[in-house]
């Protein structure tokens, strides 16, 4: 875990070299910030691993905000350089703000929903494009 690089987006664990930060405060600085750390990777596949993107999402509350952080992440939908894993919290999103569930699985290529504890794992495929 060492090795990995990693686009810091807040936070509070460190792991692996971090090759960039990216305050949260406004969402349109964010994302600026993250496609400027993004094209200067010189490598011609990224890993992205997120985590907590739900928990960002409820802290956004205006619906503005929360549909041009949806936007920003889904234009990267097709990219061959990246690719990309969403780790959510799908009651969480239900129950907070229930509009960004069905607009995430809309756009993203896979769906997955992973059930039960780290011992018994179920895998459910949702949605699978391209397979």
């Amino acid at each position: 875990m060492d090795e990995i690089k990693v686009i810091k987006l807040g936070g509070i664990l460190n792991v692996g070299q971090v090759i960039g930060k990216v305050s949260v405060s406004e969402t349109a600085i964010l994302q600026k910030e993250y496609d400027r750390i993004f094209e200067q990777i010189k490598k011609d596949k990224i890993v992205n691993i997120v985590v907590g993107f739900d928990k960002y999402l409820t802290l956004l509350g205006d619906k503005k905000d929360i549909l041009s952080t949806l936007h920003d992440v889904l234009k990267y939908v097709g990219n061959e350089k990246r690719i990309a894993f969403y780790f959510v919290d799908r009651d969480l999103l239900e129950l907070s703000i229930p509009m960004t569930l069905p607009i995430l699985e809309e756009g993203f290529t896979r769906v997955v929903r992973i059930e039960g504890n780290h011992r018994n794992p179920k895998f459910t495929i949702l949605k699978s494009l391209g397979f």
